[in-house]
């Protein structure tokens, strides 16, 4: 057995007066000064470590003085050796002698590590709380740990480290603060109270508590004990953002505000890219993904597949479960990889046994419709279930679907409505279309068409072009609200705007036509017409037509027969019928154009279609009617 030594480590020379407080100075180490234990002050870790073997040592915090934003511990290491007896009876002996509480909570942390002695918890647990009473609240933290954790030999009990605790935050330790805060968050010990979680992380991040900056913004973020403040969030990301431990925490969440520009914080994609290569530079898994999804799809960099993949795959071997997921979608569409759905399916369920939210309700999905598995609605159900219980909302409006279905779950409409809500407070605007449709028809609910046209307009006003179109026919036709044609329009021309194809149908008959109030603009129409006839037969019968007329392009019979052609063979007839049935009506205030109409229903009733021969059987017996009338 080696040599006993008892060294004192100090960050640095100049701070050897703070060991006054401490009871620990030069002048009364005399203690320590005898023949078989001598001592030895050492000005860095470095240093001791080149001296004496590191395995022999253990440490603890003598104190802790804050400067600025710096925290600096000084630290007493004992080197005795394993279990050597002689230093640490000494060392034992003096604790008890002098009593002071820096000491009393190293003998105590000492016996239940079992390092230089037996492990022997309930003795250890006495010396915690001597040194509780003698005045370290450091004490407090280690006594509530070990009932909080349950891996000090002492069984776990929530309940009994909250008083310690408590004490301990009242006392003013940031830790303390934080751990109480988490119980209070997750309802561990104690009731669960987010507002109380909140105010304790609050605490401990002026105390410049990294952990409780970050754990505080994601609160604001989330709306959870606080109300949903984003221009709050940044400044503490950004307090802890320099945090060797959890820097590349508050780094992430500040790209994500900087590359998409949230509320309080304008978009600045460069600032973004660069807090996210901060983040990848510690080798981050998370970052790795977020710098992958940013070459996915083009965010603030070119857009590079390759680059993606590669990035996925890195996060993937790091072991990020969302990272798992996003490299899955890749193989289920063959996109940048080969199609491989059994590498997706286990890339999901790896993804899955990690409890990340994305993985569970991409699996669900995927048993949802059969994609890369047999189709199984329970195990799509079990799975969504487990995504809602990490707060996945797209999973909560999938999952409703089951529900007011009754697809691998017992049907239960409020259940459906339930999580609709939930997904429609968390920004799912599916689930606010989705939930309009409820309130408008009463499935599930009371009919409420006030509430349904206030979910239409947050989806639109969200960015939903599916919502922009649903809202603009409540204008037209007047369903829940006044006709008007000046608030239809706009809506119609924005979500054309963003892209969608219905939008385009609209604007181009409006256009071609003069519906909708629109000033007649047949050559502006046909482009648009053009354009949505690559998705749409219904915007290809009106093409047919205009080629049919001449109407803004010059007549040519035979193209138009071409396209009500491919609009038949395509068995979309219905389209056909559809326009024909806005001509006889003169819908949505267009001019009525019976002959056009009867001509469209003609082609296809000739068709075979049954629906147009009614319609054209109807359309012939009102004109029978308006000549004998005659």
């Amino acid at each position: 057995m080696g040599p006993s030594f008892i060294v004192i480590l100090l960050n640095s020379p100049t701070y050897f007066p703070y060991l006054d407080s401490c009871r620990l100075n030069k002048q009364k180490l005399g203690l320590f000064a005898t023949p078989s234990v001598p001592h030895k002050f050492y000005a860095t870790t470095q240093e001791m470590s080149k001296a004496i073997p590191t395995d022999l040592t253990w440490n603890c915090v003598l104190g802790r003085k804050e400067t600025g934003n710096q925290r600096l511990d000084y630290e007493c290491r004992f080197v005795i050796g394993q279990k050597e007896p002689k230093g640490f009876a000494l060392f034992k002996s003096v604790t008890e002698k002098k009593g002071d509480p820096h000491m009393l909570r190293m003998l105590g942390t000492l016996y239940i590590r079992g390092q230089g002695t037996d492990k022997d918890p309930i003795l250890g647990m006495h010396y915690l709380h001597k040194a509780v009473d003698a005045g370290s609240t450091a004490a407090l933290f280690d006594i509530a740990g070990c009932y909080f954790s349950g891996k000090c030999g002492i069984e776990q009990d929530w309940a009994k480290s909250i008083p310690y605790l408590t004490k301990g935050a009242d006392a003013g330790d940031a830790d303390a603060m934080y751990i109480l805060g988490n119980c209070f968050l997750g309802g561990m010990g104690v009731d669960k109270d987010p507002s109380k979680a909140a105010a304790l992380f609050q605490k401990a991040a002026d105390l410049g508590l990294a952990d409780a900056c970050v754990d505080l913004g994601e609160l604001y973020i989330q709306g959870t004990g606080v109300p949903i403040d984003e221009k709050k969030a940044i400044p503490l990301f950004q307090k802890a953002a320099d945090d060797p431990k959890l820097g590349w925490k508050a780094q992430l969440n500040l790209s994500d505000f900087y590359l998409y520009g949230m509320e309080g914080v304008s978009q600045d994609v460069k600032t973004g890219l660069s807090y996210l290569q901060k983040a990848v530079k510690k080798g981050d898994p998370t970052g790795l993904f977020r710098l992958g999804r940013c070459y996915d799809l083009g965010v603030g960099v070119e857009k590079n597949v390759k680059r993606a993949i590669d990035l996925y795959k890195r996060s993937v071997e790091g072991g990020c479960g969302t990272a798992m997921y996003g490299l899955s979608e890749h193989y289920l569409k063959g996109y940048g990889v080969p199609f491989d759905p059994e590498k997706a399916i286990s890339l999901l369920q790896k993804s899955a046994k990690m409890n990340d939210r994305q993985g569970l309700w991409r699996l669900g999905r995927c048993y949802a419709t059969g994609e890369g598995v047999e189709k199984d609605a329970k195990k799509a159900v079990e799975l969504y279930q487990r995504s809602v219980g990490r707060g996945c909302a797209i999973a909560m409006y999938d999952l409703s679907e089951h529900y007011m279905n009754g697809e691998g779950v017992t049907f239960d409409p409020e259940q459906a409505v339930s999580l609709l809500e939930r997904a429609s407070n968390e920004g799912i605007t599916p689930a606010m279309r989705k939930l309009a449709k409820y309130y408008k028809e009463g499935i599930g609910v009371d009919v409420d068409l006030i509430k349904a046209l206030s979910l239409l307009k947050n989806a639109a006003d969200a960015g939903d072009t599916q919502a922009m179109m649903e809202l603009s026919g409540h204008y037209v036709m007047g369903e829940g609200i006044p006709i008007d044609m000046n608030r239809a329009v706009p809506l119609i021309q924005r979500a054309y705007e963003m892209g969608n194809t219905e939008a385009g149908i609209t604007l181009g008959w409006g256009l071609l036509m003069g519906a909708y109030d629109m000033k007649r603009d047949v050559r502006r129409a046909i482009p648009i017409l053009k354009k949505a006839a690559e998705e749409s037969s219904d915007a290809k019968t009106m093409l047919a037509l205009c080629y049919e007329c001449g109407l803004g392009v010059n007549r040519d019979v035979n193209k138009a027969n071409t396209l009500f052609q491919e609009v038949i063979d395509k068995g979309y007839a219905s389209a056909i019928i559809k326009v024909a049935t806005y001509l006889e009506h003169g819908a949505f205030h267009g001019p009525k154009d019976v002959t056009k109409a009867y001509q469209l229903y003609t082609r296809a009733a000739c068709a075979g279609d049954k629906s147009a021969q009614a319609s054209l059987f109807e359309l012939l017996a009102c004109c029978l009617n308006a000549f004998e009338a005659i």
